[in-house]
């Protein structure tokens, strides 16, 4: 049997989760191989791997034969969505895989469900709301490019001055596609707000959810064909954030049934194999935050005691028959 995992680079070098479903997947006696999504290049229909010298420019290390399942671990869409030729079956299934990278998808998914969430706003970016502006007036007045910069200024102010509304303060803002804690912010205050919309483009859509008290202080299921195989609870005490990559301590928590009837729903409404889905603790009861498609193994191996790698191994190769 061979097997690929799409990930950032060939070489993970010692990156837990790509060497733990290596390692597992060898045991089993799969030819399993590590694709990093910048070294692959694509020539009619066939798939390269390539690498790059600077003598020769660009180095063959031969095609890629079509695999028997792939697993799915890399952000890079461009490559994603070319990639359907590379083998029989994909983990977490393509489509699915690609729409969940987005966080405003997963909202959209589960919006009209019985799944408790914070209060939240759909995602958008300023250009957005200067799109919808210029709308209203027919199209900025004569002087707008003269005060540009003014005008943008009372725009940011105003989305603060709605967000806040909304939501009131401190509010927590998400950019859409980012994973391990990253562009995920807390703010305070309008400087605060300011300063990180000052730091991307105007276009950079962004979701905004109600801060939740002791959200550094998480639960995260991992959910493998419907079933929660592990639950632990991260606690990060110098981070409102409770990723593992971020420092947070784990430890290992019984599977209730709210946590259960949470999973069952967010596993029929998304259709993916494995699910890395965390869950807030609000005053009545959890309350969903986020779902990962490519959830890391170390904090919930470490927490749980579980061989989970062999566990989606095992998965990956059941779906062959």
């Amino acid at each position: 049997m061979k097997a690929y995992l799409l990930e950032k680079y060939s070489d993970m070098k010692n990156a837990y989760t790509a060497n733990r479903l290596k390692k597992e997947a060898e045991k089993r006696g799969i030819d399993f191989e590590i694709v990093g999504e910048r070294d692959i290049e694509i020539h009619d229909g066939a798939f390269y791997m390539v690498g790059g010298n600077p003598a020769l420019q660009i180095l063959y290390w031969g095609q890629l034969q079509k695999a028997d399942f792939c697993l799915l671990r890399s952000k890079e869409e461009i490559i994603l969505k070319q990639i359907a030729g590379l083998a029989e079956r994909f983990i977490n299934p393509l489509d699915k895989y690609i729409r969940f990278l987005d966080k405003g998808e997963e909202i959209k998914a589960l919006q009209d469900s019985s799944v408790p969430m914070p209060e939240l706003i759909m995602p958008f970016s300023i250009e957005d709301k200067i799109t919808e502006y210029k709308k209203e007036l027919g199209n900025f007045p004569g002087c707008f490019n003269e005060g540009e910069s003014y005008f943008i200024d009372d725009m940011i102010e105003e989305i603060y001055s709605f967000v806040k509304g909304r939501l009131g303060s401190p509010f927590v803002m998400k950019g859409l596609k980012s994973s391990m804690g990253k562009e995920i912010f807390l703010i305070k205050d309008f400087d605060a707000f300011k300063c990180i919309i000052e730091k991307f483009p105007l276009n950079k859509p962004f979701l905004y959810e109600e801060f939740v008290e002791g959200g550094n202080r998480d639960v995260r299921l991992f959910i493998l064909n419907g079933e929660i195989i592990a639950a632990m609870e991260r606690e990060n005490r110098n981070d409102f954030r409770s990723n593992v990559a971020l420092g947070s301590s784990v430890r290992k928590v019984e599977v209730t049934d709210e946590m259960r009837s949470i999973a069952n729903i967010v596993y029929k409404r998304t259709g993916l194999d494995v699910i890395g889905l965390d869950l807030l603790h609000g005053k009545d009861g959890l309350l969903f935050c986020e779902l990962n498609v490519m959830p890391g193994l170390q904090g919930i191996e470490e927490a749980s005691g579980k061989n989970i790698a062999g566990e989606i191994i095992d998965f990956a190769i059941k779906c062959q028959k």
